[in-house]
């Protein structure tokens, strides 16, 4: 039962922002960050949220519309957001986040977006070794693991 209401609310979302431009996703970014939106492009490898980047008159940002009402949980984002910053680890600063259902049925967050090759993808190509992500990764966490809950 769960299973099916997930997958017609996934549904009814993916038609949601699947409009052209002009789209729902442009007029939400637009009211969030008083800016223009110049281009709108999907990111294919978000798992669990609808993933775009977005440039603006303001700068490049990236828009994850949130798939689950549940998830992320209340005030993980700018808990997460505070330590990240306190323990001085790069990562991708939170512009604005909302769970009001003006343009989604679960809300959006908006953050800065960082240039660079998605480790993944670069250890596929092969412009990194999957040693160095693996390292890579591992000193990454072993900072934020440090983080006191």
């Amino acid at each position: 039962m769960i299973g099916l209401w997930l997958r017609n609310n996934t549904n009814t979302l993916r038609k949601m922002i699947k409009q052209p431009k002009n789209s729902l996703i442009e007029q939400a970014v637009s009211d969030a960050l008083s800016t223009r939106v110049i281009r709108l492009q999907r990111i294919e490898r978000g798992m669990v949220n609808h993933v775009y980047k977005a440039q603006t008159s303001k700068g490049d940002f990236i828009i994850r519309i949130f798939n689950y009402s549940t998830w992320p949980e209340d005030g993980m984002l700018e808990w997460i957001e505070k330590q990240l910053a306190k323990k001085h680890i790069p990562h991708a600063k939170l512009v604005y986040y909302t769970r009001n259902k003006k343009f989604f049925p679960h809300g959006f967050m908006i953050s800065k977006f960082i240039e660079g090759a998605d480790a993944y993808i670069a250890s596929k190509k092969h412009t990194i070794s999957k040693a160095s992500r693996f390292i890579g990764s591992g000193k990454l966490l072993k900072k934020i693991h440090q983080i006191r809950v």
